[in-house]
C-alpha cells in the first residue's frame, strides 16, 4: 500500500522541533543583547546598540507568543529567508520572528524534506490520473439506460432487439453519438 501524505500530521510532528528551535534562538538572542548592552563607544554607537536591543527584545516577546503550527505553516507556504525579511522595511516583528525560526537549520532541513514529499505526492497523483481514462460521456448502455464507459458503444443485433422494448428504436450509430434516448410509453 502506498504511503499517504497527511500534511496535518507532518505539521504536528514539527511542533517539538519548532519549540526547540525557539528556545535555542531566544537563548542566542539574550546573549547577543547582553553583549550589545555591555559595549562601550561613542554616543551614536551606544544609541544604535540600544535601538537594536529594543528591536531584539520585541522579537523575543513575539517569538514567545507564536504558536508552533503557525510557524510551520508559514514556512511551508512561503520561502522564508531571514535576511530578505529583515531587509524589507514593511516587515513586522511577527514576520521577522517567524522568518528567524523558519530559517533555523533544524527547521529548514525538515521543511525542505516536507516540501519534497509534497512535490513527490503531487507528481504521483498526476501520474495516476493520467493512467486512468476518463469516462466517455454520451454513451448509454441500452439494457440499463445508464451511461457507460466500459462497452464503448459496441452493440449487437440482439441487444438492439431487447432495447426496442424499453425505448424508442436505437441503432448502434445513435449510441456512439451523444443523443438523448426517450423511453416510450407502453
Amino acid at each position: 500500500m502506498e504511503q499517504v501524505l497527511n500534511l496535518n500530521n507532518e505539521v504536528v510532528k514539527m511542533r517539538k522541533d519548532v519549540k526547540k528551535a525557539k528556545a535555542l534562538i531566544i537563548r542566542k538572542l539574550t546573549r547577543h543583547i547582553a553583549e550589545l548592552k555591555s559595549k562601550k563607544g561613542k554616543a551614536e554607537e551606544v544609541e544604535k546598540n540600544q535601538r537594536r536591543v529594543g528591536r531584539l527584545l520585541e522579537e523575543i516577546h513575539e517569538m514567545k507568543t507564536l504558536k508552533p503550527d503557525e510557524v510551520t505553516k508559514a514556512a511551508l507556504q512561503k520561502n522564508l529567508n531571514f535576511e530578505q525579511v529583515c531587509k524589507n522595511p514593511k516587515s513586522t516583528t511577527s514576520d521577522r520572528a517567524t522568518a528567524r525560526i523558519a530559517s533555523h537549520p533544524l527547521i529548514s532541513k525538515k521543511i525542505i524534506d516536507i516540501k519534497a514529499a509534497i512535490k513527490a505526492f503531487k507528481d504521483e497523483r498526476k501520474k495516476s490520473l493520467k493512467g486512468k481514462k476518463a469516462p466517455q460521456l454520451g454513451k448509454i448502455d441500452k439494457d440499463t439506460l445508464k451511461p457507460t464507459d466500459e462497452r464503448k458503444g459496441e452493440c449487437t443485433s440482439e441487444e438492439t432487439e431487447k432495447s426496442t422494448d424499453k425505448c424508442a428504436e436505437v441503432s448502434c450509430d445513435d449510441i456512439n453519438e451523444t443523443k438523448e434516448i426517450v423511453p416510450t410509453k407502453e
